[in-house]
């Protein structure tokens, strides 16, 4: 967007500024213009993602081009192979197409190596009662076909949930009633439930990536990526 910002003292930035409930971060911004989008210059997505992780497509990610390198396309990673996807103990409406063959029950699924950064992630956020509800993982070709279209939907095909590496929170997508503009993301992003969920992901490599956070076009708070390693 041509502004540059300038950080100061991040681990207590985050410690103090987002201490209270639902309230907005304070960043310094240093620009020369107003910025016209809310008040982008306390975006605490600067903070948690200074490096910006996820700028690219996810085509471009650890995972995908380990899948890409074995001939596997997005989609159409096996379910029943554990080197390409495992069930990460989420089932609160988890989809039929991913049945768990111990408990007979839907349950999301990642790619392992995406699933092993997740448990230290939701462990964490156990710990620190910070409440989640996963609501989207791995989709298949067909599941992400039949999701129709929208400015939200990725094509079949292209979707970052295709990879087994994202996951979607329910409780962010209520936040901003599945808003996908950046204002509402904004103002999103500043809710405290938001920053707590993204800044312990930062600490295993899960991020709300920066092609969706970055107050440009489509923005969506309740969807994370892994871009760690595999």
């Amino acid at each position: 967007m041509g502004k540059e910002y300038k950080i100061i003292n991040t681990p207590f930035l985050l410690q103090s500024t987002f201490g209270g409930p639902d309230v907005s971060p304070t960043a310094t911004a240093t620009s020369s213009t107003t910025p016209t989008i809310g008040s982008i210059s306390d975006d605490p997505a600067l903070i948690i993602n200074p490096t910006k992780k996820g700028a690219t497509f996810y085509s471009t990610s650890p995972i995908a081009k380990q899948l890409k390198s074995k001939g596997i396309k997005n989609g159409q990673l096996s379910l029943t192979d554990a080197t390409q996807l495992v069930f990460i103990g989420e089932t609160k409406h988890a989809n039929k197409r991913y049945i768990n063959p111990t408990t007979n029950k839907p349950e999301y699924m990642l790619h392992p190596a995406a699933a092993k950064a997740w448990f230290k992630w939701r462990d964490e956020m156990n710990s620190n009662n910070i409440k989640f509800r996963v609501s989207s993982g791995y989709r298949n070709y067909s599941h992400q076909k039949g999701l129709g279209s929208g400015s939200t939907v990725a094509s079949a095909g292209s979707s970052p949930h295709g990879f087994g590496g994202a996951l979607d929170f329910g409780n962010l997508y209520g936040i901003v009633s599945g808003k996908g503009t950046p204002s509402a993301s904004l103002n999103g992003r500043k809710n405290k439930k938001w920053v707590e969920i993204a800044k312990a992901g930062a600490n295993y490599g899960w991020y709300n990536p920066w092609r969706l956070s970055d107050n440009y076009g489509l923005d969506e708070i309740w969807h994370f990526e892994y871009w760690g390693p595999v």
